[in-house]
């Protein structure tokens, strides 16, 4: 016999009749106890959980969406005094209704209301038709609200009591009377509902599922090797998880990764997968800012393990949306919503919706990112709730460009997305073409943009070694001081080590007058000087020559020669007998600044020895 669980109660076997007498005494509400024991991982009781959901679900008009009409509704919480609750019929893109409602969750939906907490102290549920009250159901005192879920024509939510020693409910409502409930004696968490069972997270080690209809427990998974802080149910099934995603099916019973039906994406590094809401934050049981960074996936079994659909895992965060290879972590494609947060977003399947602050409406396709509509509903936004599993909206979709969505990230004002900008120049450097590259130069030139940001497309810029961008660096050291407009050559250190690297005589004219200018900053000058020393030819022989003579004697160059350093470097590597003459005269002159004089008295020792010129 299996011994019983904490807070399990004893009692004798009741027979069919007696149990439908309490049923009707208790006005056909039931309570249990969830246990600390139980019988778990069973694969014939998973299976039989997985064959009956299935069997309901292929019973409903559409099989992922959840209200009876089978219509793609968005539920929009919309801002106000009061709020205003809208249902917008996304497929003919116009409002159904508006009514004034002070929600404050999540809606979810059944298959003939949708239903939220009103306030504090109110379980309110809405006819999805018309918007008209269905019923009202009053949660108890001294509680905090965990989470709702709705399936069919019961909703189920979860509240710990926060009496003198904690309690956590789970409790079925039919037209808004309570039906059943299970008690538990540690911490449940938002509940999940589809096909006629509701799957709640139990002190983050259990998966427990049980019958909407009864409140019998079916089924009962313990994960021994990854927390179960959520649960999500589409059309393509049922999972949870914590770091990654498990697959609700007989694999589960093995209570570990190896063995079950388990993937996690790959993402770079700035990116902190949330794969869903966590079930036991209570702030996430309403629209919050966890809603506007997270992952949307969609994922299925395949030859035995879990693939995403279209090997694409969407990163969501705030304004943008990247898709990334769910394999590799490459950067598939990038969407930068313009001015305005996305408040909520889902992925629906073949689309990825999304509704911004000020009322935008959109979808994207989760396969290349280009939108594929955007209307407006006319009213401000606190957050959605989307019932349109399976929609996609007709019509052609509008061509993206990732370039140019990497590019709008970079200079987007917020300066809430240091982390994101980083990661868009990165990406944005290892692509081809001019264009790339002249962005690059714009933002090694841009002051307002974060340091990192500058710091990592200078780095880029020098590495591309791009021939092809000649022309744009050396147009970039061509602008002119000019005091009075403020205008002036822009990083021109990077630019120098971009031209350096392609060693081309063709920028030797412009190297020359950044030289001579004696408005360039000398800081910049080591780096102008090497440039010329690649770059080669008579021009930059002569004109080094001319730099150091002028400036051995200079106090500017007293602590830090490396300008000069670097000088004499370049013209003794050419091995002629005249540069070396000049370097001798430098290093002997009494004027010289003594630094630089040592400097040029080891580079021809050095030589001398082995033809090598000093080192710095």
């Amino acid at each position: 016999m299996r011994a019983r669980g904490f807070g399990e109660r004893v009692h004798r076997p009741a027979t069919g009749w007696a149990l439908a007498f309490l049923c009707v005494a208790a006005g056909c509400s039931g309570a249990g106890r969830l246990a600390l024991t139980s019988d778990d991982n069973n694969p014939a009781a998973i299976a039989r959980a997985l064959s009956s959901q299935e069997q309901r679900l292929a019973t409903r008009p559409g099989k992922g969406i959840a209200n009876s009409s089978g219509r793609p509704v968005a539920f929009l919480v919309a801002q106000g005094s009061p709020r205003n609750l809208i249902a917008w019929d996304l497929s003919e893109g116009k409002a159904l209704w508006t009514v004034a409602a002070d929600v404050t969750s999540r809606v979810v939906v059944g298959s003939s209301f949708a239903a939220y907490r009103e306030g504090k102290a109110n379980i309110v549920a809405r006819e999805v038709g018309n918007g008209k009250v269905r019923w009202s159901h009053a949660l108890g005192a001294r509680t905090t609200f965990l989470g709702l879920a709705a399936d069919g024509d019961h909703a189920f939510y979860v509240v710990q009591e926060d009496g003198a020693r904690r309690a956590w409910h789970l409790v079925a409502l039919k037209d808004g009377k309570e039906a059943w409930r299970q008690d538990a004696p540690g911490t449940l968490g938002t509940p999940t509902a589809s096909g006629g069972l509701v799957f709640v997270p139990f002190m983050t080690q259990w998966l427990t599922i049980f019958d909407a209809e009864t409140g019998a427990q079916v089924a009962r998974i313990r994960q021994d090797d990854e927390a179960v802080t959520y649960v999500r149910a589409t059309s393509d099934g049922v999972f949870y998880g914590s770091r990654g995603i498990f697959l609700l099916d007989e694999n589960s019973a093995a209570g570990k990764k190896t063995g079950a039906t388990y993937g996690m994406a790959k993402f770079p590094e700035f990116v902190r997968p949330s794969y869903h809401f966590d079930a036991f934050k209570s702030v996430q049981a309403e629209y919050s800012a966890y809603d506007r960074n997270r992952v949307l996936w969609r994922a299925a079994k395949q030859d035995g393990r879990l693939v995403f659909r279209d090997n694409t895992a969407v990163v969501f965060t705030y304004r943008f949306f990247f898709g990334f290879d769910a394999e590799t972590g490459e950067l598939k494609w990038a969407h930068d919503h313009p001015r305005f947060d996305v408040v909520s977003a889902e992925h629906v399947g073949p689309s990825v919706l999304y509704v911004s602050q000020e009322g935008e409406i959109g979808a994207l396709d989760p396969v290349n990112g280009s939108r594929l509509f955007e209307t407006k509903v006319g009213s401000r936004i606190l957050g959605a709730t989307f019932d349109a599993d399976g929609f996609r909206p007709a019509g052609a979709s509008e061509p993206t460009s990732t370039r140019a969505a990497l590019e709008s990230i970079v200079w987007n004002k917020d300066a809430r997305f240091g982390s994101q900008k980083l990661f868009a120049v990165t990406i944005l450097g290892g692509m081809p073409g001019n264009e790339v590259a002249s962005a690059l130069i714009r933002i090694i030139g841009d002051e307002n943009l974060p340091a990192p940001v500058v710091q990592k497309a200078g780095d880029l810029l020098v590495a591309r070694k791009d021939e092809g961008a000649l022309p744009l660096l050396v147009d970039a050291l061509t602008v002119k001081h000019d005091y009075i407009t403020g205008s002036r050559p822009r990083g021109v250190d990077v630019i120098a080590r971009a031209i350096a690297g392609i060693g081309k005589p063709e920028a030797v004219p412009v190297l020359v007058a950044v030289l001579e200018a004696p408005e360039t900053d000398p800081v910049h000058l080591k780096d102008v000087v090497q440039a010329l020393a690649a770059c080669k030819g008579s021009d930059a022989v002569s004109a080094l020559s001319k730099f150091l003579l002028m400036y051995r004697a200079d106090p500017t160059f007293a602590s830090d020669p490396a300008p000069l350093s670097g000088a004499v470097d370049a013209l003794l590597a050419g091995g002629r007998e005249a540069e070396r003459e000049l370097v001798a005269y430098v290093e002997g002159d009494p004027r010289t600044q003594p630094k630089l004089a040592e400097y040029a008295r080891r580079a021809l020792a050095e030589r001398k020895n082995n033809g090598q010129p000093g080192e710095r």
